[in-house]
């Protein structure tokens, strides 16, 4: 995201300085997946990293009697996992208060145990992006053709992500080879940012991905080395081989709804004939305007339509309209062509339909690419460069891996009304009561199915009539204003009458009504 900030100028163009910068350990505290905890809790090696700390965790879809799910912190994810973040929230940017700094213990205290403990939530200093496209680029094809995809998305929109096996011996002066036959799965993730068609490496074939890794610029010199085109994973790997975070803009949305916390975890393609259309009905929480849709394709060239209904199934009430045609399977924000006004209160169904490919949807699932947790050891003196110390005042160290690997067990909720379907008969039934489990092999049978479909709106300041003075404030002040003006009737060939709203050449009762009705408001619009 950083690089397509800087490729773009979205970045200078809202006024941010220097190199663009996103908060890490932002997506790590507030991501949505980490086990809940309460602040509370005594501390337990099976919620958290070895920092052994009382986090609360940011999964609000967990039951709290059941604490022992979810990601440990700071333990990695995925891709499905970060687009999740940034669609449902956006990434904020690096500030003082975001940075985790020094050693432990006090980095962890830094870090902080709640909302607004350390790093927090909210801040005024906040900037928060959101990426208009994420796009997979290995989820289909041949490996030249994801090649080639890859080398594209380099150039057109900046760094694609993409993972790796880091360990085995397979590094080596300034160049990584895993074999396909071997059989460890990813646990880094880094950037693809060039390549070389004639680079040599320890695969016996030429042609290498020139690639950003995360541990400083002083980490093989300048912080980047290469990865050969036939390394098991990198621009491979199906779900983390190369991913296009593109379009990155600042968020000017002031809501943000979603029933699928997290994201893109299954889809309905073994049920296309009997799933044609998927819909999302949210309640507007204030008066408000939908100006954006954001929705999962799945495969590649799909044509889709978003409609924005008042009641689910009338065609009479159809407010907004798009259709269009993506070309990568990913997520995918768009911009209403004319913006839908919402009223506090009122219910609103946002419907998509898709010629192929499939619906994504959210429902309680496992992690698979993620690290384990740390555990006290006490290994041997020559093995201790491979160990992480973290108190340097005591003898215990800490393994990777030594107490719960993955997968871990994320949960996910889900309520009666939220998601709908249309079916082969054209009714639009509750997706609630559908048989994910059976049908769609989730991993649970506990109903927690939602949509990955997303609305983002922003609310409506209506101009205030008696601002008189435009201090943003309808008071005291202009009470007097209109005050001194109620009664004339000269306002067509006197001085200027300010409390003449109505345009009738004197202020009077109707005048008072209009006054009165923004009289005590503190928003208006300056």
């Amino acid at each position: 995201m950083e690089s397509n900030l800087s490729m773009t100028g979205n970045w200078t163009a809202v006024g941010m300085t220097g190199e663009a910068d996103l908060a890490e350990y932002h997506l790590d505290k507030f991501n949505g997946f980490n086990r809940k905890g309460e602040p509370d809790d005594e501390p337990n090696d099976s919620w958290y990293t070895g920092q052994k700390d009382p986090f609360p965790g940011s999964n609000y879809d967990e039951p709290l009697e059941s604490r022992t799910h979810g990601l440990i912190v700071h333990l990695g994810g995925d891709y499905r996992i970060a687009t999740a973040y940034l669609t449902n929230y956006g990434t904020v940017n690096e500030t003082d208060v975001t940075r985790v700094s020094g050693s432990y213990p006090d980095k962890r205290i830094d870090f902080g145990y709640g909302d607004y403990d350390g790093i927090p939530k909210t801040d005024d200093d906040y900037h928060y992006f959101i990426p208009c496209d994420v796009e997979w680029h290995t989820l289909y094809g041949a490996d030249t053709e994801k090649r080639q995809r890859i080398k594209q998305a380099v150039v057109d929109y900046g760094a694609v992500a993409t993972c790796m096996y880091w360990g085995g011996g397979f590094y080596s002066g300034g160049t990584h080879y895993q074999p396909p036959a071997d059989s460890r799965e990813p646990n880094h993730a880094i950037a693809i940012i060039g390549w070389d068609d004639s680079k040599q490496t320890q695969a016996g074939q030429d042609g290498a991905w020139l690639c950003r890794n995360s541990w400083g610029s002083g980490w093989n010199g300048d912080g980047h080395f290469w990865i050969s085109y036939y390394d098991k994973h990198t621009a491979r790997h199906p779900e983390m081989g190369g991913v296009t975070f593109r379009g990155v803009r600042e968020t000017t949305f002031d809501h943000i709804y979603s029933h699928s916390l997290h994201g893109w975890q299954y889809d309905t393609s073994a049920d296309m004939t009997n799933i044609t259309q998927a819909a999302n009905r949210f309640v507007a929480l204030k008066d408000e305007q939908l100006v954006s849709v954001g929705i999962y394709s799945l495969v590649e060239d799909v044509s889709y339509t978003v409609s924005i209904y008042d009641i689910l199934g009338n065609e009479e009430t159809l407010l907004e309209q798009k259709s269009g045609t993506i070309q990568r399977a990913g997520f995918h924000l768009i911009d209403l062509d004319s913006v839908v006004d919402m009223y506090e209160g009122e219910d609103y169904f946002i419907v998509v339909e898709l010629d192929h490919g499939g619906y994504a949807f959210d429902a309680s699932f496992r992690v698979y690419t993620a690290m384990g947790i740390m555990a006290d050891i006490q290994p041997e003196p020559d093995a201790y460069e491979d160990f992480y110390k973290f108190d340097q005042s005591s003898e215990s160290y800490f393994a990777m891996g030594t107490i719960t690997d993955p997968p871990y067990d994320i949960y996910s909720k889900a309520n009666s009304s939220e998601s709908f379907y249309k079916n082969a008969s054209g009714d639009w039934l509750d997706f609630f009561n559908y048989d994910a489990y059976n049908i769609l092999q989730t991993e649970w049978n506990d109903k927690s199915w939602n949509f990955a479909i997303t609305g983002y709106s922003v609310v409506v300041v209506y101009p205030c009539e008696g601002d008189f003075d435009n201090d943003g404030n309808v008071d005291g002040s202009d009470l007097a204003v209109f005050a001194a003006d109620f009664g004339r009737t000269d306002c067509a060939s006197g001085p200027l009458c300010e409390g003449d709203f109505d345009g009738d050449n004197d202020v009077d009762g109707s005048d008072l009504a209009v006054f009165a009705a923004d009289f005590g408001r503190t928003d208006c619009p300056r």
